[in-house]
């Protein structure tokens, strides 16, 4: 069987995703190819499956200021912008189409479909007798103002995603809106989010970035990290942290890339009006991969506030690095936390209740080392790399797609790939 996996994002966690799902593809006899953008962050990795970094997109994550002076001449240039990436994706989605059509795989595999236009080429595509799949990481766009899923714009999706043979959601929530939003228009299944595997830790670049970051020997962390949008929670976080009862030697960080419609001027603000900017570590930018597993393994607890969610890679890394984890229960995040047992579940936007729950975690570290192994056990076993490919390959040739190599080639697992 030979599978292309398609992801424009070369930076950032859908990259991740897709990464360590084709080497895991590879590790189970598969013949992959990753088709993805000339700026692929994981370069540097061992790789069994064929990399094509063909595509021009921009850069994913750039130098941002999210100042008033810099919103008001974004404002003025977003249409201009727009219209530019407008360009640039019919572009390389063109490109891409006919690199597809000049190699064809048995089966290719997209990631997100962020534009309705995209249909396009895929009904170029499966008009040319090419099964697409996708891995449907998201479909809602959770931070725009208004819904895009009504009338005309809903009806172009629906035909987009009708393109598919399958789609497979990273949890039963997100499928189940999935169907509520577009009705059944094709197969749909669930696999779940594998371990972070790409991110170990390391205790001297640890001992680095606590200097880095000016914490004292023995300040304790309460740790937020990810992508910076609203849908995320921060500022619940800061009030519940401002809520702690004692907070002596423990410092809030909060690490991670601002979108252009998360307001870190407010954040700011409300560091300031609640008397707790000497407390708080803002590090507003994209965080090196050689950073992020030293960064979560610093934290003594990682907090996940947030409002809405489909899944979180994140929130799979610290369960990968043994850290203590408290999360909302929204979107897929209670599929992915056993509350109690391999984490805390509180209520979206319950300051009181998260303020409660992280005293609680640092008030007994054995009980949070207890629900931090049993999260490393549920998210390293029961949700291995290799079973997801078990599961992915058998859903591809369940279908019966007429694949021209057969179905799947039974061969051994490479015992270097991580399981």
């Amino acid at each position: 069987m030979k599978i292309t996996l398609v992801e424009t994002d070369a930076q950032g966690g859908l990259i991740h995703f897709s990464y360590q799902l084709a080497e895991a593809l590879a590790a189970k006899g598969v013949e992959t190819v990753l088709l993805t953008g000339q700026n692929y962050e994981l370069a540097h990795m061992p790789h069994r499956t064929r990399v094509r970094p063909i595509l021009k997109f921009w850069a994913q994550f750039e130098v941002t200021e999210t100042s008033p002076t810099r919103r008001c001449i974004w404002g003025k240039l977003r249409l201009l912008r727009r219209a530019w990436r407008g360009v640039v994706t019919v572009r390389e989605w063109s490109r891409l189409t006919i690199e597809l059509l000049r190699y064809p795989p048995d089966v290719a595999i997209f990631s997100m479909i962020r534009f309705p236009f995209q249909m396009v080429f895929l009904k170029i595509l499966t008009a040319s007798g090419m099964p697409l799949v996708q891995v449907c990481h998201e479909f809602e766009q959770r931070e725009a103002k208004r819904s895009t899923f009504s009338g005309f714009g809903r009806r172009m999706y629906r035909a987009a995603y009708s393109q598919f043979s399958a789609i497979l959601f990273i949890s039963e929530d997100t499928r189940q809106n999935f169907l509520t939003a577009f009705g059944p228009v094709t197969a749909t299944f669930v696999i779940p989010h594998g371990p972070q595997l790409l991110f170990p830790s390391d205790l001297d670049a640890e001992q680095r970035l606590r200097t880095a970051h000016g914490l004292k020997p023995g300040e304790r962390v309460v740790l937020f990290v990810g992508g910076l949008r609203p849908s995320k929670g921060v500022p619940d976080l800061i009030s519940a942290f401002a809520q702690l009862p004692d907070r002596t030697n423990l410092r809030l960080l909060i690490a991670g890339y601002p979108s252009r419609e998360f307001d870190t001027d407010a954040v700011q603000k409300q560091l300031k009006d609640l008397g707790i900017v000497d407390q708080v570590q803002l590090r507003f930018e994209y965080i090196p991969g050689e950073e992020i597993g030293p960064l979560v393994q610093l934290a003594d607890v990682v907090v996940f506030p947030y409002r809405s969610a489909t899944a979180s890679g994140a929130v799979a890394l610290a369960q990968t690095l043994q850290r203590p984890v408290i999360a909302t229960a929204v979107g897929g995040l209670p599929e992915a936390i056993e509350d109690g047992v391999t984490g805390t579940l509180v209520p979206p936007g319950d300051i009181g209740a998260l303020a409660s729950a992280i005293g609680q975690v640092l008030a007994d570290p054995e009980a949070a080392k207890r629900m931090a192994a049993s999260g490393y056990e549920m998210c390293t076993r029961n949700r291995s790399w290799g079973e997801i490919a078990l599961q992915v390959r058998n859903i591809i040739t369940d279908l019966d797609l007429g694949l021209a190599h057969g179905g799947a080639v039974d061969a051994q697992d490479d015992p270097n790939v991580p399981q």
